[in-house]
């Protein structure tokens, strides 16, 4: 059997090693009852608070113990201290001051804090059928909405920052076990929290850190399967893992499909027999699916599709306003970008050093020319099978996210524990190197090297996001937005003049739906979808607008432009026509701000049957 040798028992460091894997685990688990209660009782029971603080209890007890093995980690390499633990204070305070200033990221505004405002407003856990994306699975924005609850929505993305301080722990523990090195498990720990899309992603109220903390955790819970004594409880907690990932985000669902392909390959390798395969099999996946079910059960009580709204057509939009239809995420790459397949097929070299947050060419991410330090392990995968796992799970992953979705580097989040685990192990390998004679300058400096490239973007992305001003008062939060967000003022005028009761139907204006406070519709990213059916459908203007108040819609914010060449693209002359009848003897121009107009529907015009 070709079987790596195990890192010797660590009596002081295994306990909490062990504390770390089952609260993490259990922070997460603690959050499952949070939908039933929120569906069932409401969210404003005692239930819920209970639960609520119950979670923030076991989270509180998970980070404790993960500072804690980071402390004594520190303590024991022979690294410098004033590196490490300087390195870590920086950084958890580039991402407090980053965390600190109006939320303006465009995913947060527009499901993970939109949802969470829709429930407590409606006071349980609700189906909103027009937002696909509130059937998504939802796990962390629990957490969000017991924050935002007690008004506290500024915390919600210090809570996405403690699940990247959960799996800095798990690296490192990883790390450790793999290498026996104090030094590795603190360069393991150091580059998982300051890689800049790490960085960036736990000062923002989003999800992926806990994608990517769970599928970090179910890879290596089941490499301590693998090369120890095959004990249940890792596979246990590798399931467990698995549907907490699933309950995260969507792309758990190819990532958990990856991770067994891959783990197929590895076990063969080190001589796992077929009952034991077996056994790992349904342990793991019976657990996952357990974890998992409460989101499958909601979506088939709501939709009766439980995987809602994959699976699903009836709401696809065949052309879309604003991008290429019917083409694949890469295919539309090489048509918008111009890129040829050399470009493409050098995606991962020129993520690791040409990424940039907010520019979806360059991947709309910054990751570091450290995880280059990831190939170095596969000059032992006749020795280290788990380097062989690690690696397909990464390939895979990699190479169908590109098909499947944007080559953007937030979408890569189930690789980021292996990748950097493998790095980590790599920078290790290299510096044991002429006898290891340099080991400890080696680390350093590879340690020295990746926080300075990171630093260097945490200081671009704090210039940019203006966290710094903010905080030193020159600009009020309503200038901050303003300043930021271009369909800002036209939020706060539907806030102030559109009348209780009234429905906003959002034309291409960025769906930040978080900062509406009056009822608001729209038909998906590319909002004018629904408007376009319903104009080809019509016969004359007077049935678009009976369509419109039949829905309760009684203004239309636009972006001018953009619908306009929606209108023009996906229209002939005699829709056209339809509409410019409408807006002509329909339509009452309101308010106009930059880009953005806002109108209401004449009174009286097509009055509700």
């Amino acid at each position: 059997m070709n079987q790596t040798t195990v890192a010797p028992r660590l009596p002081s460091l295994n306990p909490i090693r062990k504390a770390m894997a089952h609260l993490s685990v259990y922070a997460g688990l603690s959050l499952v009852p949070l939908l039933f209660v929120g569906m069932y009782l409401g969210l404003r029971t005692f239930w819920f608070d209970y639960l609520f603080f119950a979670h923030l209890a076991i989270l509180g007890a998970a980070l404790a113990a993960t500072v804690l093995f980071f402390w004594r980690i520190v303590h024991r390499a022979e690294l410098s201290i004033l590196v490490t633990l300087g390195g870590f204070l920086i950084f958890l305070f580039i991402i407090a001051l980053e965390s600190s200033h109006p939320i303006t990221s465009r995913d947060a505004l527009i499901h993970h804090l939109a949802v969470p405002k829709w429930w407590l407003e409606a006071g349980k856990i609700v189906p909103i059928p027009w937002h696909e994306w509130s059937f998504y699975p939802m796990l962390l924005q629990l957490g969000f909405t017991g924050l935002m609850k007690f008004g506290l929505v500024q915390w919600t993305p210090l809570y996405h920052f403690c699940f990247l301080l959960l799996m800095c722990g798990v690296v490192a523990s990883f790390v450790l076990y793999k290498t026996q090195s104090y030094d590795s498990a603190c360069l393991g720990f150091l580059i998982c929290l300051s890689i800049p899309v790490c960085v960036k992603l736990a000062s923002t109220p989003l999800v992926d850190l806990g994608l990517a903390l769970y599928m970090g955790q179910a890879l290596c819970h089941l490499v301590y399967w693998t090369e120890g004594k095959r004990k249940n409880s890792h596979l246990l907690l590798a399931g467990a893992a698995m549907g907490l990932a699933l309950s995260c985000k969507y792309n758990a669902l190819l990532a958990c499909l990856v991770a067994f392909v891959a783990m197929l390959v590895y076990a063969r390798r080190s001589g796992v027999t077929f009952g034991a395969l077996f056994s790992l099999s349904f342990i793991c996946i019976s657990t996952a699916v357990l974890v998992y079910f409460p989101w499958l059960l909601r979506n088939a009580t709501w939709t009766n599709n439980p995987f809602y709204p994959l699976l699903n057509n009836l709401f696809a939009v065949s052309k879309s306003a604003s991008g290429p239809g019917g083409l694949s995420p890469l295919a539309q790459r090489l048509m918008l970008y111009q890129e040829n397949w050399w470009e493409v097929l050098s995606i991962p070299l020129q993520m690791l050093f040409l990424g940039q947050d907010g520019n979806p060419r360059r991947f709309d991410g910054v990751l570091s020319p450290i995880l280059l330090f990831a190939l170095v392990p596969l000059y032992r995968l006749r020795k280290e099978p788990w380097v062989l796992f690690f690696w397909i799970f990464c390939a895979l992953y990699f190479a169908f996210a590109l098909l499947l979705s944007s080559a953007r580097v937030r979408y890569l989040a189930p690789l980021f524990a292996p990748a950097i685990a493998l790095s980590a192990v790599g920078i290790w390998h290299a510096g044991k190197l002429k006898a290891g004679k340099f080991a400890r300058e080696w680390n350093l400096g590879a340690l020295s090297f990746a926080l300075l490239w990171s630093g260097w973007h945490a200081g671009d992305m704090l210039a940019t996001s203006g966290a710094v001003p903010y905080l030193q008062g020159t600009e009020s939060a309503q200038q901050y937005l303003r300043a930021r967000i271009a369909e800002y003022p036209a939020i706060e005028y539907v806030n102030r003049n559109v009348p209780e009761g009234s429905t906003v139907y959002l034309l291409n204006t960025g769906n930040r739906f978080y900062y509406f406070d009056k009822r608001v519709f729209s038909s998906g990213h590319y909002s004018s979808g629904q408007l376009l059916r319903w104009i080809k459908e019509a016969d004359n203007a007077d049935f678009l607008t009976t369509e419109l108040r039949n829905r309760g819609i009684d203004y239309l914010m636009t972006n001018t432009a953009l619908t306009q060449t929606a209108l023009s693209d996906f229209l002939d002359e005699p829709e056209r026509a339809v509409w410019n009848d409408f807006q002509t003897r329909h339509l009452e121009l309101k308010y106009v701000s930059g880009a953005f107009s806002i109108w209401q529907i004449r009174s009286g015009a097509g009055q509700p049957k």
